[in-house]
């Protein structure tokens, strides 16, 4: 019977830190400055050898008029790009994006297949569970910095 009990024990507490993580992989940081708040952000996991990453979130508006994601810093990449993927015929291409607009009252998903936040030359390459610290600098909602947890796309 303890035998038993001792494997129960195990998988309960390995169901606990699974949970854990998913609810932390779902519920990531959540920051607001100047009526722009900025939900669900992470960042992808990639190889020790990988030279750049992408970063994805949901940037929600409660602003009465337009605003724009001008750039973004982080002190673990060179530079850090705002990037699209479009489709050209048949290839699917990505293109850099001078600016992001953000609708008054409105949100910007970046995903995955979409708008994304490209971490070039990083310095060194955060590792999955580790968190990466991203300014964001907007026209007219200042700079906020934000959190986002390293961790793999879902399905991974």
């Amino acid at each position: 019977m303890k035998p038993l009990l001792g494997l129960l024990s195990i998988c309960v507490l390995a169901l606990v830190f699974v949970s854990v993580d998913v609810l932390d992989a779902d519920n990531s940081t959540s920051v607001s400055s100047g009526g722009i708040s900025v939900q669900q952000g992470w960042v992808r996991a990639v190889p020790w050898v990988a030279k750049n990453t992408a970063a994805y979130m949901t940037i929600i508006s409660s602003r009465t008029d337009n605003d724009q994601l001008l750039s973004a810093s982080t002190p673990v990449a060179e530079s850090v790009e705002v990037h699209r993927i479009v489709k050209t015929g048949r290839m699917m291409e990505m293109q850099r994006v001078d600016d992001l607009e953000i609708p008054a009252a409105g949100e910007v998903e970046l995903k995955p297949g979409g708008y994304h936040l490209m971490l070039i030359g990083l310095k060194p390459v955060p590792a999955e569970g580790e968190t990466v610290s991203l300014t964001l600098h907007f026209k007219a909602a200042g700079a906020p910095v934000v959190d986002l947890p390293v961790r793999r796309p879902a399905g991974y």
